[in-house]
This record gives structure tokens, C-alpha cells and sequence, in this order.
């Protein structure tokens, strides 16, 4: 028995098995992703982000750095001696 099958036919096949492939496709790719947020973990709110620099303003550690340069330019005041000569 041989089966004919028109070209309408040929096309709404085709079309299935493309839309099943890519739905399989899709279900690996929610299903990894779901993994992937399900294991990541957010930071704790007490830990100290202040090294995170989001607005592109200095963090205290830039800071702290730029001020130990600024005091390690300025020459060190000599203690004068009480004694004359």
C-alpha cells in the first residue's frame, strides 16, 4: 500500500517536526537556565559591598590609597633643635 501525500501535507509535516525539534530545543534551554539561577547565590546583605563601584564614584579604598599618596608627597617636617650653636 503506497501512501500519497500532497504538498499541503508535505509542508504541515514538515512544520510539525520543525516546531517539535524547537520545542525540544527550548525545554534544554529553560531547563539549564532554571538550573543555573536556581544554584547561583545572591550575596549576603550584611557583607560589605562598598568596593563595588556603580556609579563610577571613588570607593573608600581609592580613597584611603589617594590620601596615603598625597601624605607620602609632602616632605616630613625636621624637628628644629632647641640648641643653637
Amino acid at each position: 500500500m503506497t501512501l500519497y501525500y500532497t504538498n499541503a501535507q508535505v509542508v504541515v509535516k514538515f512544520k510539525l517536526i520543525v516546531v517539535t525539534v524547537l520545542l525540544k530545543s527550548l525545554k534544554e534551554l529553560l531547563t539549564n537556565l532554571i538550573i543555573r539561577i536556581y544554584f547561583c547565590q545572591a550575596a549576603p546583605a550584611d557583607e560589605d559591598d562598598d568596593d563595588l563601584d556603580l556609579f563610577g564614584d571613588e570607593t573608600e579604598e581609592d580613597k584611603k590609597a589617594a590620601e596615603e599618596r598625597e601624605a607620602s608627597k609632602k616632605p616630613a617636617k625636621k624637628k628644629e633643635s632647641k640648641l643653637s650653636f
